[in-house]
């Protein structure tokens, strides 16, 4: 998480979560977990929900974009290879890095 608060704090970036576990909770409760973690809750704008497993997750993640046409700069962090525009691939096992903390905030500042 540390990683993830320099990310927010260097590019005043926003986060929108697409993830298996976030189905499960409530924008509220995500904010919660960030709050724990010390990261500033209002950070985590939104989540992208797929309605089950048969759309895929670039789908969702593009319908997100397009429905939210003001966001020019964004950056996709997952542990699958997706087809969707500014992939930063991570290892499930290591996740965020300092190699990739510093990429994703060299693409969010351009």
């Amino acid at each position: 998480m540390q990683y993830l608060h320099e990310i927010v704090a260097q590019t005043g970036s926003k986060i929108v979560i697409s993830s298996a576990w976030s189905r499960e909770k409530t924008l509220e409760e995500l904010q919660d977990i960030f709050r724990y973690y010390n990261l500033d809750s209002s950070c985590v704008i939104g989540k992208i929900f797929r309605i089950n497993d048969f759309i895929k997750k670039e789908e969702a993640i593009n319908f997100y974009l397009n429905e939210h046409p003001y966001i020019d700069k964004y950056v996709v962090v997952d542990d699958d290879f997706i087809s969707v525009a500014n992939l930063i691939q991570v290892r499930f096992d290591d996740g965020i890095t300092e190699e990739i903390k510093d990429k994703i905030i060299t693409m969010l500042n351009k």
